[in-house]
């Protein structure tokens, strides 16, 4: 394989929006739409010097064998952007291949080319990288949009076909938009809950200098580690009460690309009044 200089990996980040604004999106022939999948943000290099991964704040990170494997099944430098859900990699976007940067090219051509390179992973015996299934027509779009929402999956992903690839979030709307059916937050654990597996959930007031706002305690499946005191972690919720606590709290993991002063009550969504 050819000389692979290594970057710093910031991926590009998606602005959310309101559902009311969703069928402007359905009806527009360049926004096409993906499932938004309950994991990680990761971006998997693959170069002469190994298979490695990059959390959404540019920090390496390690990769489940499974996908390592199907990495160097790969067989060619490349860059490659997507979601990490326990050891299956959701790939969306395809940045770097063999020496060439394709982050100025349309989503559309870089999907195309995504495709093509995991097809040929696909034959090799690849099981872990799969590409994310991408809707483009309105009546596709639809479809796929109702049925995430009666599936009550986490939400789905609009992006512009004719875009080039931009790391960073815009300022406001952007070529990436993302809307979502349930609502989530990384919270920082506070210590030990009400019982032997259930841990406490803070977050940081808007205002500063301030002190932590409880939101209440969230149980630990058996099969994650109970998160230490002070470690950043993500729930999902149905909604939060003004002044009190998240209502019917699921623990999602422990989160190594989030910094705990990212972690604010400007993050959740409140029940009506």
């Amino acid at each position: 394989m050819p000389p692979f200089r290594q970057p710093r990996l910031v991926p590009q980040l998606l602005n959310p929006i309101e559902e009311s604004e969703v069928p402007a999106l359905l009806r527009g022939r360049e926004w096409w739409m993906q499932e938004k999948h309950d994991g990680q943000r990761v971006m998997i290099v693959c170069d002469t010097s190994g298979f490695y991964g990059h959390n959404k704040r540019g920090q390496p990170r390690p990769l489940p064998q499974p996908v390592e494997s199907d990495a160097e099944l790969l067989g060619v430098c490349c860059i490659l952007d997507g979601e990490l859900v326990g050891d299956l990699f959701h790939a969306f976007d395809l940045l770097e291949c063999a020496g060439e940067d394709l982050r100025g090219l349309p989503y559309a051509e870089r999907l195309r080319r995504l495709h093509n390179r995991c097809l040929q992973l696909k034959r090799a015996g690849g099981r872990a990288i799969l590409v994310t299934p991408t809707a483009k027509t309105f009546a596709e779009k639809r479809e796929c949009f109702d049925a995430a929402k009666a599936e009550n999956k986490e939400g789905v992903v609009f992006k512009d076909s004719t875009a080039p690839y931009v790391s960073g979030r815009p300022a406001s709307h952007g070529p990436q938009r993302k809307c979502k059916f349930v609502a989530s937050a990384s919270c920082i654990v506070t210590g030990s809950g009400r019982g032997k597996r259930s841990v406490g959930l803070g977050l940081w007031p808007l205002e500063t200098p301030a002190n932590l706002v409880a939101v209440g305690n969230v149980t630990i499946p058996p099969n994650h580690a109970v998160p230490e005191p002070g470690a950043v972690v993500e729930v999902r919720y149905l909604y939060a009460y003004r002044g009190g606590s998240l209502y019917q709290p699921v623990y999602l993991g422990e989160r190594d690309d989030m910094d705990a002063a990212e972690c604010s009550l400007g993050q959740l969504k409140f029940k009506a009044d």
